[in-house]
This record gives C-alpha cells, structure tokens and sequence, in this order.
C-alpha cells in the first residue's frame, strides 16, 4: 500500500517562542525610541515577523501591548521626521547665522550712533563759533559806526569854522591845536583808527558821504604830518 504524499509544504524550521519574543521586544524597545506613535505592521516590518503571526502566536500581541494600536491622527512616518529632522537643523543653522549677523549689525549702529553723536557736538562748536565770531563783527561794525560819526561830526565842525573863518566853538579845541599837543605816534595811531571808520573807499555806494570823508580823510593826513596842518598852509 502506498503512502499518500502530504500536501505540507517543506521550509524552515519555525523559529522558538523564545527567539521570536526577543525579536519583537527589540522591535518595539526601537520604535519607542523614535517618539511616534506605532502599529502592528510596523513592529512586523521591523521585526520580520508577519502580521498573522504576531496575532497568532499566542504571547506576542500581548507583548507589544497598546503601543501597537493604531493612533487615530498619526502625526508622521518614519519617513517625514526625518524630512522634519533636516528641516529643524537648517532651521537652527539659519537662526544661528542670524543671531551673528543681527550682532554685526548691532555693532555697526553703535559705531554710527557714536559718529553721529561726534559730529552733532562739532557742528554744536561751530556754530558756537560761529555765532561768537558773528557778534565780534557786529560789535565791530557797531565800534566803527560809533567812531565815524564822532569823527564826521568833529571834521564837519572843523571844516564848517575853517571855511567862514570863525573861531572853534565854546568848550572845543581847534584841530590843529589838538593834534600839536598830541604825540607824533599817538596822532599816527588815531589817524589808523579813524581810517577805519571814515576812509573814503567805505562809502563806494553813497558819493555825498564819500566826498565828505575825502576831504575829512585829507585834514587828518595834514594834522598827521608834520608842517602840514591847516593853519600852516600859506595861501
């Protein structure tokens, strides 16, 4: 009688309770490691344990326990935090590069802050200076306005006496008496003086005051050199 041949496909070994147990702790102890969530297909392509058997072996359902339970909003794969991973890293290299150039920046607005500050305190100099040398000038022209009109007047009062030939007014002093009593240098140093003052080229824009100060110009160059004074001239 012959024997039937069985139907049993011929393979491996199956593996012991044992081995397989092991595998899938390693499985799972990995996947934890990750920080997601995990299914049953996972441990199973990890492991190299099939679905069905992990069902049906009795003891390794239980041993993955509910980490193995499908999440209801799953966040990523393994895939897409490795993706999310690279993207954090050049997320915080940016962040680091821009963290050293806010520094520069910040560096350089203190350096123009302080240029600013320097050049606002010498333009406050010079315009400090600028206005003391404005009043000098002003305090000048006042001296020089002050000095002509006492020289006009007193040369005006000259040549008026002097052309009708009258005698100097109570209380005043002919000019050629005035200027013999007076030192040839201090006479010199007057005559500069009054120059500025009533010099004929000052009144370029007015020809009355200019003829005015000419003549007035000559008597004082007359009191100023010796044997030329008015009363000296021989007609």
């Amino acid at each position: 009688m012959l024997t039937p041949v069985s139907l049993r496909r011929r393979g491996p070994k199956p593996r012991s309770i044992t081995e397989l147990t092991e595998k899938v702790d390693a499985s799972v102890r990995a996947l934890r490691q990750t920080g997601i969530p995990f299914t049953i297909q996972d441990v199973a392509d990890h492991s190299g344990i099939s679905r069905a058997s992990l069902y049906r072996i009795e003891g390794l359902r239980e041993r993955i326990g509910t980490h193995g339970d499908q999440p209801s909003s799953r966040p990523v794969s393994s895939r897409e935090l490795n993706l999310l991973r690279r993207v954090l890293d050049s997320v915080r290299e940016e962040r680091s590069t821009a963290v050293k150039e806010n520094r520069r920046l910040q560096i350089e607005l203190n350096r123009a802050v302080r240029r600013i500050d320097e050049l606002m305190l010498d333009g406050t100099e010079k315009l400090q200076a600028a206005k003391s040398a404005e009043q000098k000038a002003e305090t000048a022209v006042s001296d020089r306005d002050g000095v002509f009109a006492e020289g006009f007047q007193a040369g005006l009062r000259a040549a008026s006496q002097k052309g009708r030939g009258m005698a100097p007014a109570a209380g005043s002093e002919d000019l050629n008496v005035a200027a013999a009593r007076l030192p040839r240098a201090a006479m010199l140093k007057a005559r500069r003086t009054l120059a500025l003052a009533i010099h004929p080229d000052l009144f370029h824009d007015n020809p009355a005051a200019q003829v005015l100060a000419g003549e007035i110009f000559k008597l004082l160059n007359q009191l100023a050199t010796p044997g030329q004074g008015p009363s000296d001239k021989r007609y």
